[in-house]
């Protein structure tokens, strides 16, 4: 099965999450050059070259900032680096609720537990479900939203 854009975007957006929530309370510094081979496999398969993949991993953590899930700082030294990356309080709330499919488990033991294999096929399904819930939980979380 054909893997898209949307795969790795569903997959550096549970990284980039597991690597933070794992730091914390330290701020982490999050780097193209330092995603797992599998993740790396991943944007290979979807992007033409290394410039190409390095946007696809620059867009989807500035996802999580745009959107509030992290908050950080591009490194003047490296463009493909965001540095001093923590979780924000949209992030703690999202990845501290428990959505009735988990049964009783938080999205962010469900996202460390897909963290690892993120990039990875098989793990396909489980990531887009894991970045589902998370927008979810988010979703419900705002006034209105039910």
């Amino acid at each position: 099965m054909t893997r898209s854009k949307r795969d790795a975007f569903n997959a550096v957006v549970v990284w980039a999450l597991a690597e933070a929530s794992e730091h914390m309370p330290l701020p982490v510094n999050l780097s193209f050059s330092d995603i797992p081979d599998d993740l790396r496999e991943l944007l290979t398969e979807v992007a033409s070259d290394e410039r190409e993949q390095a946007r696809l991993w620059k867009e989807s953590v500035g996802f999580l900032e745009r959107e509030h899930y992290i908050t950080g700082k591009p490194s003047h030294r490296d463009p493909r680096r965001i540095e001093f990356v923590r979780l924000t309080e949209k992030a703690l709330f999202v990845l501290d609720a428990v959505p009735p499919a988990l049964g009783g488990e938080t999205i962010g033991s469900k996202l460390k537990d897909v963290a690892n294999e993120a990039g990875k096929e098989t793990a396909r399904a489980a990531v887009a479900e894991t970045v589902g819930m998370m927008i979810g939980a988010a979703i419900r979380s705002l006034p209105g939203g039910g």
